[in-house]
């Protein structure tokens, strides 16, 4: 399984990529520390991860990306996170790598237990630290969603490194 270590950055915030732009394909809602964290099992979140993984596979859109937020710990963390989960991440490599953004001296802790939280609500698991396969948690989850499975392996193989 790929480490989070081996995953490229993903997500480029040109104009025009931007989750909440209507203008091109968003809901019109910027995600929110709140929508990743508390409502993770919304629409929306199913939205957001739509537009990033369509943003990702168009061809026209190369690897390396940069994917940041105000801060980069809650959207960016969260989002993160679940790529690296759907990259084969174990939960204490997700969380342990969720954790040393707390390094970058933002002056605002971010503990594991919120994303576990955020993990647990979206997956309907009532432990994420007891799942040994979130990968397949995460596969079924956003099949169950409508996002086909050769949309989240294209993702997996063009963001992982070999």
């Amino acid at each position: 399984a790929a480490s989070i270590l081996d995953i490229e950055p993903y997500l480029d915030r040109r104009p025009g990529a931007l989750l909440g732009d209507s203008r091109f394909g968003g809901n019109g809602i910027i995600p929110s520390a709140e929508h990743v964290y508390y409502y993770s099992d919304s629409d929306f979140m199913i939205q957001w991860i739509k537009q990033i993984l369509d943003f990702i596979n168009d061809e026209s859109n190369q690897v390396p990306f940069l994917m940041h937020c105000e801060i980069g710990v809650d959207r960016t963390g969260v989002f993160s996170a679940i790529f690296a989960g759907l990259c084969g991440s174990t939960w204490e490599q997700i969380a342990n790598d969720y954790e040393t953004s707390n390094n970058l001296c933002i002056n605002e802790f971010r503990d594991a237990n919120i994303l576990k939280y955020s993990f647990e609500r979206m997956l309907q698991v009532d432990d994420i630290t007891m799942e040994s396969d979130i990968k397949s948690l995460l596969y079924q989850y956003f099949t169950s969603k409508g996002i086909s499975k050769s949309d989240l392996d294209s993702v997996v193989a063009k963001i992982t490194v070999n």
